[in-house]
């Protein structure tokens, strides 16, 4: 199994999150084309693309490609109402749109039910409720004044940097 995504965080958050050996897209796009070959797929392979919502058309049929041609499988994972492709295109969507997918209908990220719900609430577009949630839950600071929104983030974050004993 290989894993890869568009940006480096997002495929470390894969290969961390899923225990796959991960890289970015453009890192197999330069093996590939530079015939590292001990990173060409094969047929026994699958390749998880994360965040594939924002793979642009031009990269993503590239990657289809090469998969194909390795006779390999291929796995998108996104969110097609969530961040958009960076370059050109929505093959992503397009491909939503003509073939089956499967729906994340349980949230495990979030240990709340209460955040459970609000991430619910943002997927369907309940913005308001949500925002309500995390209010009511004291999550959201208001201030009257850019001085003030600047002394209560200081002091948020001096708290938070207080109570993270990693943070040297």
């Amino acid at each position: 199994m290989h894993g890869a995504a568009l940006a480096g965080k997002a495929a470390a958050g894969l290969q961390e999150s899923s225990g796959i050996q991960s890289r970015t897209l453009h890192s197999y796009q330069y093996l590939w084309e530079n015939k590292q070959e001990r990173h060409h797929l094969t047929s026994n392979d699958v390749f998880v693309i994360d965040a594939a919502s924002m793979v642009g058309s031009k990269q993503l049929q590239y990657f289809l490609s090469k998969i194909e041609q390795a006779g390999a499988k291929i796995v998108l994972v996104g969110d097609s109402s969530q961040l958009q492709p960076i370059a050109a295109g929505g093959a992503f969507k397009a491909i939503e749109d003509i073939t089956s997918s499967a729906k994340i209908t349980e949230i495990r990220r979030q240990t709340q039910d209460w955040q459970r719900q609000v991430s619910m609430d943002f997927a369907n577009g309940n913005i308001e409720t949500a925002l309500k949630a995390y209010e009511n839950k004291g999550y959201i600071n208001k201030a009257t004044s850019t001085d003030e929104a600047i002394e209560l983030l200081v002091d948020d974050y001096m708290a938070d940097l207080k109570g993270n004993s990693s943070v040297k």
